[in-house]
């Protein structure tokens, strides 16, 4: 069955329309060619339309961002410190410890600056820092700060002040309190932490709508990993210390015990070390502080990405209405 092929051209609002009729196994195809100078004339003809859907989407979004509240960043700048540990010593006594039948880890087997940044971004981390310091109510409840007076607005939907009673009727609560994974996934959603190749310094910054919450945060955030990392490795010396005692006594040969003996004295080095240093994984570079200068929302991007979705929205309403004129005009 061979194809036949009829072509017709005529003129319209939309400009010069192509309609090919292919009759191949009962097959039909449709093809339009637009004339840009015709789309223009629509467009101008209707100006008054395309201006006011423009300014009504535009005014809406300037609404929606005069709405929102400021947020504020705080950061600190921090660099490793030089902790002392067995892993730093084991290359130096790695041969006695052998002849004991000790396995002491190698330098670098593990990054305790990157193991400190990931127990940050921890749900088991969060979940224990915010129960610590009290701070749930803070994270995930406020909805703005009084800047005369430096407190927090409670969303009241989230939190019934008066009541001292979580109220939230959010998917992922328990008896109107939000649950802590829920809680830990806004959080990470505000903070941020980045670490430099070259330097190793270590930047933590923290979002909130409160400039004196963010730079609270990021300073219970430091104290508390030092801690962390402060006291276990008091306890990994306190066990290592114990262990090779132990060993002592069960080595006979005289080199070999005044090889541990040194390692004991470095272990009980790391005892005095980490309880006369409180800045123990890291030290602070830079300091946060309370932010005079807000952070977001971006407004006039806001403004902006409104004033194009409401040139859109009206093009493609004003073309949508010509086509179906256009289309009862055909069938008729």
């Amino acid at each position: 069955n061979p194809s036949i092929e009829i072509s017709c051209r005529f003129k319209s609002g939309l400009g010069y329309h192509l309609i090919i009729f292919m009759m191949d196994n009962n097959k039909k195809f449709f093809e339009d060619d637009i004339d840009v100078a015709v789309l223009i004339s629509i467009f101008w003809k209707n100006k008054l339309t395309i201006l006011i859907i423009t300014f009504l989407v535009s005014l809406a979004g300037v609404a929606w961002s005069l709405s929102l509240p400021n947020t504020y960043t705080s950061s600190a700048v921090l660099a490793p410190a030089n902790s002392s540990s067995l892993s730093s010593i084991s290359s130096q006594y790695s041969g006695l410890a052998s002849i004991a039948g000790i396995s002491l880890p190698s330098s670098g087997e593990t990054d305790k600056v990157a193991l400190g940044l990931e127990t940050l971004r921890s749900f088991y981390f969060f979940e224990e820092f915010v129960e610590k310091h009290d701070l749930l109510i803070t994270l995930v409840a406020a909805k703005g700060w009084n800047k005369d007076s430096n407190t927090l607005i409670i969303d009241e939907d989230i939190y019934d002040v008066k009541n001292n009673k979580w109220v939230s009727d959010i998917e992922y609560s328990v008896n109107g309190k939000p649950s802590h994974q829920y809680s830990h996934r806004e959080f990470l959603k505000n903070l941020s932490i980045s670490k430099e190749k070259l330097t190793g310094f270590v930047t933590i910054s923290y979002e909130h709508l409160s400039p004196f919450i963010s730079m609270k945060v990021i300073d219970l955030l430091i104290s508390d990993i030092n801690e962390i990392e402060r006291v276990d490795d008091i306890a990994q010396a306190k066990r290592s210390i114990k262990f090779l005692e132990k060993e002592i006594k069960g080595s006979q040969l005289a080199e070999v015990r005044t090889g541990l003996h040194a390692l004991i004295q470095k272990q009980i080095e790391t005892v005095m070390l980490a309880n006369a240093t409180p800045e123990y994984l890291f030290k602070i570079a830079s300091p946060p502080i309370s932010p005079e200068i807000k952070t977001g929302p971006k407004r006039s991007i806001i403004c902006i990405l409104a004033f194009f979705m409401g040139l859109f929205l009206s093009f493609s309403l004003v073309l949508l209405r010509q086509y179906l004129t256009e289309s009862r005009l055909i069938k008729q």
